[in-house]
């Protein structure tokens, strides 16, 4: 465990006493993978209105997306503080700061472990039965396929708020690179050796993300971006897409809001 890792820069440095608390959770009841967490909390003055139902604030569980990390989304996580709501943003395994395995995964049970253990330790920090949860691009499809597989975890959501979520993609590996994935995946030997070979995520024009000139040097820049994943990961990532396809109507219950961008080069709205 490293809790000296350095800390991956914002796209938007926080002004003075708005900087987000570094703590550490311990994913998906391993006791040997930990992830860092960034949290927002309302600074005085904040938090007042009319709440969430039951006269408080729900905290929020921040998704982030395959190849971001929390310090891409600072602006949004501290407009929900903002607005009287404290903030996790987790950083997923193999992505941002940690170091071990970058881009992997094992399986989709692993992922959606990691989400619902992190949606118990929210509310059990907080003192609360719910929270609100926040997934942009990649991190809304993880959490919509965790909810639909796991109707049980619902109880514990508030809402849901799907932020152009990876459900359907307009950038895809090409043909050639998806022969070569199945290839590292075809046979149980093979898939031991090879499903740990990394392929680059098709996402490395930061034009694709946004046109703010400033924002796409920072995305340039940011070495703490994830650029290849495992082609087990990517393996992982696809099944994930087979469980929101064949999710029965109705799967998820909690509300839902989603946000779409007029002009998304990414995402097939």
């Amino acid at each position: 465990m490293n809790n000296q890792r350095p800390y991956p820069p914002p796209a938007l440095v926080p002004g003075p006493g708005l900087e987000p608390d570094r703590e550490f959770f311990t994913l998906g009841g391993s006791t040997d993978y930990t992830t860092s967490v960034y949290v927002h909390r309302p600074g005085p003055g904040l938090g007042e209105g009319e709440g969430d139902g039951d006269g408080e604030k729900l905290p929020v569980l921040y998704v982030h997306g395959i190849q971001s990390h929390p310090g891409w989304f600072f602006g949004s996580a501290q407009a929900l503080a903002r607005a009287g709501h404290v903030v996790y943003q987790v950083t997923r395994r193999g992505s941002g700061d940690n170091t071990r395995q970058p881009g992997h995964a094992h399986n989709k049970a692993q992922l959606y472990r990691d989400l619902i253990t992190c949606i118990a330790q929210i509310c059990q920090r907080e003192g609360t039965a719910r929270l609100h949860l926040v997934g942009v691009s990649w991190g809304g499809k993880l959490a919509l396929a965790c909810l639909a597989r796991n109707p049980g975890v619902q109880a514990k959501v508030a809402s849901l708020m799907l932020v152009a979520p990876g459900i359907s993609s307009l950038v895809d590996l090409s043909l050639g690179r998806k022969l070569a994935l199945v290839s590292c995946l075809a046979l149980p030997v093979v898939n031991r050796l090879t499903g740990l070979v990394r392929f680059e995520i098709p996402l490395g024009r930061p034009e694709l993300f946004t046109g703010n000139p400033a924002m796409q040097e920072y995305l340039r820049s940011d070495a703490f971006s994830l650029r290849r994943a495992t082609a087990r990961f990517l393996y992982v990532s696809r099944r994930m897409d087979f469980d929101l396809k064949f999710a029965r109507r109705g799967a998820v219950a909690c509300p839902t809001t989603l946000i779409l961008a007029s002009d998304d080069r990414i995402i097939d709205n």
